[in-house]
């Protein structure tokens, strides 16, 4: 802990609020650092003097006007609009406006008022293909039969002539197209039936008859290639799966190899080749600064590899302890050549 969370946890500790684990650690610091230690003890003189301090005795003479003030307050006649009134003001307020819910979305409505139906203005032009409404005093007597009223209404209009069909779309491309090529017939030779051999038998004419076989063999399966060949494309080999373009993983195992074989200038060579073909965000572009840095540090360019630790300890948390302990042996190697005495 630092001085300034001790400071912080200092009266607490003093009451004893702290749990066991940081009064532990907060009086291990204590023990060590006299500064604090001044602080806490400086608590405990003002601690002791509060303690030692008496309540006081209030006087009577406070008593005797505390004593005034309440009975001023208690004869003080209370006001005409008081709680009593308010009391009765709230439910009355509650009551109107649960009735003017109820009146006004319950579907109240003013006596003589009827709702308004679709035929009921006046004065309004029918639209195109509607009847006429008749105005209320010449409506037709609701004793009309049903005969009736059908004839009343306007004839419906005569349907359209139905236009000539035309040919689909598809037909006329279909006839459109030329006519495909007719078929070849299959040129493939007629299997020919292999004869049966027993088991303990052997084929006819012995060594000639088995030459003879195999020249039949070769013969079907020319044929069956020619005939296939004029027809279907023959399949082309799957491509072969590629590997790394940039060949990084055997060119950064080889960087680093040489630079354990302490063989810095053609390390240099293929880690500055990898640093300008990375792209700035690639997942191995660490390995190839802190591979460059070495190298650089082999060859006495302390410079440059400084340069380098200083960007990978910035970029790189992971890399961080070490690009930082590798910048203070370059520091320390620096400060040595600089304290030796020039040759002569």
């Amino acid at each position: 802990m630092n001085c300034r969370e001790v400071q912080d946890h200092l009266v607490d500790h003093l009451y004893g609020e702290l749990d066991q684990d940081l009064a532990q650690r907060l009086q291990a610091h204590l023990e060590s650092c006299p500064s604090c230690m001044e602080e806490l003890e400086a608590l405990l003189k003002v601690k002791g003097l509060l303690l030692s301090r008496k309540d006081p005795v209030p006087s009577s003479l406070l008593t005797q006007r505390i004593l005034a003030h309440a009975g001023e307050e208690i004869s003080r006649p209370k006001g005409l609009w008081g709680l009593g009134w308010l009391r009765a003001a709230v439910p009355v307020c509650f009551l109107l406006v649960v009735g003017g819910w109820i009146l006004l979305y319950q579907g109240w409505h003013r006596p003589g008022q009827e709702e308004s139906g679709p035929g009921s203005s006046r004065g309004v032009a029918p639209q195109a293909g509607e009847p006429a409404l008749m105005p209320d005093h010449e409506a037709p007597p609701q004793s009309l039969t049903r005969e009736e009223k059908t004839r009343a209404l306007p004839a419906p209009p005569p349907p359209l002539p139905a236009s000539p069909a035309k040919p689909p779309l598809k037909d006329k491309a279909m006839a459109a197209l030329p006519s495909p090529p007719p078929q070849e017939t299959s040129r493939l030779p007629a299997p020919q039936p292999r004869p049966q051999v027993g088991p303990h038998s052997q084929p006819p004419g012995g060594a000639e008859g088995q030459q003879q076989e195999m020249a039949v063999g070769k013969e079907s399966r020319r044929q069956k290639v020619q005939g296939m060949g004029a027809g279907a494309p023959v399949a082309s080999p799957p491509p072969e799966p590629s590997g790394d373009k940039e060949g990084l993983p055997s060119e950064l195992s080889m960087g680093e190899k040489l630079i354990g074989e302490k063989d810095f200038t053609r390390a240099e060579e293929i880690f500055s080749r990898l640093i300008n073909t990375l792209p700035p965000g690639h997942a191995s572009m660490p390995r190839v600064l802190l591979g460059l840095a070495q190298a650089r540090e082999g060859l006495g360019e302390l410079g440059e590899a400084s340069a380098l630790y200083q960007r990978l300890a910035g970029d790189w948390p992971e890399y961080r302890e070490l690009a930082l302990e590798k910048l203070r042996v370059l520091e320390q190697l620096r400060r040595s050549k600089m304290t030796q005495p020039p040759g002569p």
